[in-house]
């Protein structure tokens, strides 16, 4: 096939997924979508990954990269540069793609420089859908498409020494833009909770919170560039949500290091509670369950002050 003829570029970052990948890759083949291509990024595995990867270059379709071990943003990265699709997707090696993605895209692109789209959570026998706002302001960057020259003139790069390389990336993205365009309906991701992943489980309270640090950081870049009430709405959600999806990842091992950060946390909610009267945080108050808000208060030493706060923080 032509370069020049690619319309998509799916670029497959994996690292020890044996038991994941050759379903992930299946999902790819399935969409029978002539003009795309998948760029597989083997970051160093160390089981049968590569080998089974290595299966499917027959196909002129598939490219297989091996590299050494150098992380999830790196191999991003390295991906975007191998690139010849005018448009660019991201998958993770254990999850799937709706058969129909990329027909649907293509009917939904209009020119636009990022487009979102609905995405399923798949958490044991528990099936969710993820939609409207909550698809836009997923921290993940898989459930959007990107159009390539936009993220070369931008400068659109992973953090390459990060646990959480995803963070910033599809609001920064989002903030950038000239356009972006919302495709409602069906699900076109199928993303698959693992409850071992070593990456989140494995980083510290420190790598928690300088990711949230350079949150704040690229919130600041854009306040004085961005001015319409929606996106600064987004902006503050979308940090809003990385605040909670990190203190969970707190609570598996708490420390004192983790309690540092969990005080911030509380100072974080109250500070948005008393900015925002009637914004997007009152909304995520009636869902939380109190159960939930007891469950979080155990782990915190028993510590009143904070206690208190998150008591206050959630009422």
């Amino acid at each position: 096939m032509r370069n020049d003829d690619l319309k998509f570029s799916i670029i497959l970052a994996v690292y020890n997924a044996e038991y994941f990948i050759e379903r992930t890759i299946q999902s790819f083949i399935s969409c029978g979508f002539r003009h795309s291509e998948m760029i597989i990024i083997d970051d160093g595995s160390t089981d049968r990954t590569l080998q089974i990867c290595r299966k499917y270059q027959y196909s002129d379709q598939i490219r297989v990269i091996k590299q050494s071990h150098h992380g999830l943003g790196y191999s991003r990265n390295a991906g975007i540069d191998l690139a010849y699709g005018e448009y660019i997707l991201f998958l993770d090696g254990d999850d799937t793609l709706n058969n129909s993605i990329f027909y649907r895209l293509s009917n939904n692109l209009n020119g636009h420089d990022v487009v979102y789209f609905n995405w399923k959570k798949l958490k044991g026998d528990v099936v969710s859908l993820v939609n409207g706002i909550d698809a836009k302001k997923t921290i993940a960057v898989w459930n959007k498409c990107y159009k390539r020259s936009f993220i070369l003139e931008n400068g659109l790069k992973f953090p390459e020494n990060s646990k959480f390389e995803d963070v910033g990336y599809s609001l920064r993205a989002l903030m950038l833009s000239d356009s972006n365009g919302y495709i409602d309906g069906d699900a076109l991701y199928n993303y698959s909770v693992r409850f071992d992943s070593a990456s989140h489980a494995s980083a510290s309270p420190r790598d928690r919170l300088e990711v949230l640090h350079n949150l704040e950081k690229l919130k600041c870049e854009f306040l004085g560039v961005v001015t319409d009430k929606e996106n600064l709405n987004l902006i503050d959600q979308y940090i809003y949500d990385c605040w909670r999806f990190q203190f969970r990842g707190l609570l598996v091992h708490f420390n004192d290091e983790a309690q540092y950060v969990a005080k911030l946390y509380v100072k974080f909610l109250e500070s948005y509670r008393s900015n925002q009267k009637n914004s997007f945080i009152k909304r995520y108050m009636d869902v939380v369950k109190y159960k939930s808000i007891f469950t979080i208060i155990s782990f915190l030493n028993n510590e009143l002050l904070i206690v208190k706060r998150i008591c206050k923080a959630f009422v």
